[in-house]
């Protein structure tokens, strides 16, 4: 479990499903979810994709950045 008693949002930045991919790789580590705006309305994530990637299993690898 994550040392702290609240859970963390992951916002802005988030342009591109790979993006979405190293935010989900961070499940269990006290990530909860992430904040999509700009990429939804300009289409680079449609809502299907982020879905997809919030419910696939994660590989536990922290992100490359």
């Amino acid at each position: 479990m994550f040392p702290y008693p609240a859970a963390v949002l992951a916002a802005g930045g988030i342009t591109t499903r790979q993006d979405l991919e190293a935010v989900a790789g961070l499940k269990g580590r006290g990530v909860a979810g992430a904040l999509i705006g700009r990429a939804f309305y300009t289409g680079d994530i449609t809502l299907p994709q982020a879905l997809a990637t919030a419910t696939a299993p994660t590989t536990g690898r922290r992100p490359s950045r």
